[in-house]
């Protein structure tokens, strides 16, 4: 995990890496965290990064990326490993849970603020000193290189001639030297019995002695040594520095997103909100977190693939709309949709009552009318047409069985009194007209 304070002014950002390390192999992994492990591969559910995601008290650390405290801004923001955003500003924490159970939103906000402006003090502090340190150094360099060239444009010349004069006198010591050598190995025959002495360095040689090296010098090469352009004050802040970011991180992030993955965000009472603490112990486990992750990833990519479909059916409608246009302009008309009964049987033209007093003579003569009609030619009155659900030919006229109905009823009645048949043909010329 990164953490990252920004300050509110053009100042560099302050960058701080927040990490477990692995087990080492020789120690066995816990109990809790290979239970976790089976119970994720027993529902085929992602499994962590990192081991200690399944910790309880470094598990949400570890799910984190990077978590950024803006000055500037007043935020708080943390980017979870699978791209999660939660933010929040300084003064809209949670109060009334954990460390903070009797405290206002504004002294929250201030005490959020004291510590990063803290921080930041000493952070600046430790880079004047580092500074300082470095115009030290680079002073005494400076220095040093003064004193050398003074020395070597003042040197005498008498030096010199001291030099030569040395030299000469070691040469004629060392002819005296050689002559003596010589008139010894002129008496060596007589003293060639004696034994030589053991005290001739030269003679005697002894093999080197390999001394053990203490352990505190090695462990002394094994500790990094310090920056060369870092003083001690400097370290000591930069320590503060990072101790009291982390501490922050801890107190105003840690607990705030222990609450929100608890789901006690935004309460509405605070009485509430400590009903559901005292209920609710348990920290979210990252089989939990996992289950919330992967539905929302879910989520998020059919409303994307929804987005999707929208834009090519609105493609669509663009191109159905075009060939709408283009068969009005060919066939004349718009294509519509007609009514059309769901039965074609010609009993249902002559469901309606007649008049109460040709009831019995309109059901003789229909009688009449229907038998010789069946006798002539019933294929004629009796056929349905077929009308096509789409008119795509108005000028065409469909055939009409109630105007041949009619027509074979009023022939048939034409032997009837004038009277009868005035009365008899209203009734058939509304149905026609129907």
């Amino acid at each position: 995990m990164l953490l990252k304070l920004i300050p509110a002014n053009s100042e560099p950002t302050i960058h701080f890496s927040l990490s477990f390390s692995d087990l080492p192999p020789h120690l066995p992994t816990p109990a809790a965290w290979t239970s976790q492990l089976a119970h994720l591969m027993l529902e085929d559910l992602e499994v962590p990064a990192t081991m200690h995601s399944l910790d309880k008290s470094a598990g949400i650390t570890s799910l984190l990326e990077e978590v950024a405290l803006d000055v500037g801004a007043n935020e708080i923001r943390c980017r979870f490993v699978d791209g999660k955003i939660e933010k929040w500003g300084f003064w809209d924490g949670i109060v009334g849970i954990g460390p903070w159970k009797a405290m206002a939103g504004t002294l929250y906000g201030q005490r959020l603020v004291d510590a990063l402006q803290g921080i930041m003090r000493d952070v600046k502090e430790s880079t004047f000193e580092d500074d300082r340190v470095a115009r030290e150094k680079e002073w005494e360099k400076q220095k040093l290189e003064r004193t050398r060239s003074l020395s070597t444009v003042t040197a005498p010349k008498g030096i010199q001639g001291k030099v030569s004069k040395h030299k000469k006198q070691r040469s004629f010591f060392m002819q005296i030297v050689s002559c003596v050598g010589s008139i010894i190995n002129l008496t060596s025959p007589s003293t060639a019995n004696h034994p030589a002495l053991p005290f001739s360095r030269s003679s005697t040689s002894t093999p080197p002695v390999n001394y053990p090296i203490s352990t505190s010098v090695t462990q002394s090469s094994n500790t990094t040594p310090p920056a060369p352009g870092t003083s001690a004050r400097a370290r000591a802040l930069r320590r503060a520095a990072r101790s009291a970011l982390v501490d922050t991180y801890r107190l105003f992030v840690l607990s705030e997103l222990i609450t929100r993955l608890q789901g006690l965000s935004d309460p509405t009472d605070q009485q509430v909100v400590r009903s559901q603490e005292y209920r609710r112990k348990d920290k979210a486990t990252f089989g939990v977190w996992i289950l919330h992750s992967m539905r929302r990833r879910a989520l998020e990519r059919m409303e994307q693939l929804l987005e999707e479909a929208e834009v090519e059916a609105k493609a669509r409608g663009c191109i159905a709309s075009v060939n709408q246009d283009l068969n009005v302009a060919f066939f004349g008309m718009e294509p519509a949709t007609t009514a059309v009964p769901l039965s074609f049987s010609d009993d249902e033209d002559e469901m309606e009552q007649p008049p109460p007093g040709l009831s019995s003579t309109k059901s003789e003569k229909e009688t009449d009318g229907d038998s010789e009609s069946d006798e002539t030619d019933g294929s004629s009155v009796h056929t349905p047409s077929t009308t096509s659900h789409f008119q795509c030919y108005p000028m065409r006229p469909p055939f009409s069985r109630t105007s041949s109905s009619s027509s074979h009823s009023v022939d048939d009645s034409s032997s009837i009194s004038s009277d009868d048949n005035k009365g008899y043909l209203e009734p058939v010329e509304s149905q026609a007209n129907l």
